[in-house]
């Protein structure tokens, strides 16, 4: 997470347009989605990046890695979110 805030920060410094862009609003909702350990919202985040913008399905993968890793080692799911409601964001984003 340390090396995540560095990254936003040195980018907001490379590029003054970067924080207010939907790119930097997409980051700064993952990585606060992560602090939190919200898999939900990261998945609501990327759902949401996606229906305007399609992610690459190499990063659609990379992406939903880390979700399973906010869900935690049990089972891969979304907290409070049922079989279906994970398959359906795993869908709009794949």
């Amino acid at each position: 997470m340390v090396a995540a805030k560095q990254a936003q920060e040195r980018f907001e410094d490379l590029d003054y347009t970067f924080a207010e862009s939907r790119e930097g609003k997409l980051f700064a909702d993952l990585v606060g989605a992560a602090e939190g350990g919200s898999a939900q919202e990261f998945v609501n985040a990327l759902a949401e990046f996606d229906r305007i913008s399609k992610l690459s399905p190499w990063r659609t993968r990379l992406l939903l890695d880390v979700r399973k890793s906010l869900a935690g080692p049990a089972d891969g799911e979304v907290e409070g979110a049922s079989e279906d409601a994970t398959a359906t964001a795993e869908d709009e984003l794949g």
